[in-house]
């Protein structure tokens, strides 16, 4: 079959960073059952709504398959429907996170003909040999669709046990020069992003990943190791960001790919996501050994009824010590935080800033905490009647906690949204204070890139509306 896979718009304000590995993924299973593979890579190349129908219009495919994120649901809205005008007798699928935790909205609020739930790898393969057969998606584990109105949901599709046996991504179909080369700061360029594991062992109230509430499986070190090698042969890739959930959940496997990277003599620099729970000085030293110059922590808060509220299982104290234990083996950590969750106030805030100035972070803007679909803080939210209209709200979703959607605190919308700016600004103050130099070579080294990228007119634009923002 002819099969468009499409990559949608999800993340306008910000520059293309990851292709969608989703897509590449079952690019390549769809490629060795013998269809004809195609890609309209929207994101990554920001077409405008005009191009997006041009595009569409000039090709040719007997299938378009979508794979995105909750958050690109009013894009898919529009999507989906100009394909069902343009293409009226194609069949549609939607798949990826948006399709695993909202498959009866997308059937209802979507002209879409089948919703993948799940790892889409064999269901992609499966649905496409049924849909070439003439059948409809009835014996195909890991759909959904609708049958005389009603929404009809087959059995779950088995966890993938071995993904060693997976194909490697597609990255052919995916122009790579628009991701390889975007700024990643103490990453060399060019860089790729690789995943060596699926789940997450914990259980957060508000996280939203791909492999919601699944075990972990992993790639062999050997497997990570040989991707790595392919990547920097075809593309003279320098950085790598290990796009896991939790890349170091196995500390033995970490080591183990280490030693490879290590005795392989392969020559990249690297960066992961981690918890401050799940490292140790000694295994710090080990992974920079091996080329690790950054590991992201999700502190999300300094304040212990935080984090109790949102089962992180982790503490200020760990947080700390990470932190020093990255810096002592020379290892830049990164950390994210949140506000906005339930139990916030003003004192709970102030211990994150605290945290952040005692501990010399950088600044970084506070994610305003953000039910999403198959989390245990949208459950909350509905119960608690915060969410009165759910397709309304998938609609507003922006980039991940850009917006305040939900209020889980006491405080106003209005209150609270001016904390998180005094917050942000207090952090980014203190920074500047400490590191001038730091602070002005990373402002330069994004402008150039951005110029480079967008010409020096989008860049003046782009800079004009933030300040116009901060300062409002």
């Amino acid at each position: 079959m002819k099969i468009l896979l499409i990559s949608p718009l999800l993340a306008p304000s910000r520059v293309p960073e990851v292709y969608n590995i989703g897509l590449g993924y079952v690019g390549a299973a769809l490629r060795a059952a013998g269809h004809q593979v195609d890609l309209l890579d929207i994101e990554g190349n920001r077409y405008a709504e005009a191009q997006v129908e041009e595009l569409l219009k000039d090709k040719d495919f007997e299938v378009a398959a979508i794979g995105t994120l909750v958050t690109g649901f009013k894009y898919m809205k529009w999507l989906t429907a100009l394909i069902r005008r343009l293409k009226p007798g194609v069949k549609i699928w939607v798949g990826n996170s948006i399709g695993s935790t909202i498959p009866e909205t997308i059937l209802r609020e979507m002209p879409v003909d089948v919703v993948v739930m799940g790892e889409g790898e064999v269901t992609a393969v499966e649905l496409a040999a049924a849909t070439a057969a003439g059948k409809g998606p009835a014996g195909v584990n890991g759909t959904a669709y609708l049958e005389d109105g009603q929404v009809k949901r087959n059995p779950d599709r088995e966890l993938i046990e071995n993904l060693d046996g997976i194909a490697m991504p597609a990255w052919d179909l995916f122009n790579q020069d628009l991701y390889i080369h975007s700024p990643t700061g103490i990453l060399p360029s060019p860089r790729a992003y690789v995943i060596t594991t699926r789940g997450c062992p914990y259980q957060c109230t508000y996280c939203y990943h791909p492999f919601q509430n699944q075990r972990i499986r992993a790639h062999s070190a050997e497997r990570v190791v040989a991707e790595i090698k392919l990547l920097k042969e075809r593309y003279g890739i320098r950085g790598i960001v290990f796009g896991d959930d939790l890349f170091t959940v196995d500390k033995k496997r970490v080591r183990e790919v280490c030693r490879l990277l290590i005795e392989g003599n392969v020559g990249v620099k690297w960066m992961a996501a981690a918890r401050v729970n799940t490292v140790d000085l000694e295994l710090l030293t080990y992974m920079r050994e091996a080329g690790c110059v950054a590991l992201g922590f999700g502190v999300e808060s300094a304040s212990p009824v935080i984090l109790k509220n949102i089962k992180k299982h982790a503490t200020a104290e760990q947080a700390a010590a990470a932190i020093k234990a990255c810096r002592e083996a020379g290892i830049y950590p990164a950390c994210s935080f949140m506000i906005g969750n339930v139990g916030e106030t003003r004192e709970t805030v102030e211990a994150s800033v605290r945290f952040m100035t005692e501990n010399d972070l950088p600044p970084t803007d506070f994610f305003f905490s953000t039910p999403y679909p198959g989390t245990e803080l949208y459950e909350y939210a509905k119960a608690k009647g915060l969410i009165k209209d759910e397709a309304a709200l998938f609609g507003c979703y922006a980039e991940q906690g850009a917006k305040l959607l939900v209020n889980f605190t006491d405080m106003s919308d209005e209150e609270l949204i001016a904390l998180r700016k005094e917050a942000t600004a207090r952090v980014a103050a203190d920074y500047r204070r400490r590191h001038p130099l730091l602070w002005a070579r990373d402002q330069a080294a994004f402008l150039a890139y951005y110029i480079g990228r967008f010409g020096l007119k989008t860049t003046a634009q782009k800079v004009a509306k933030k300040i116009f923002k901060l300062a409002a």
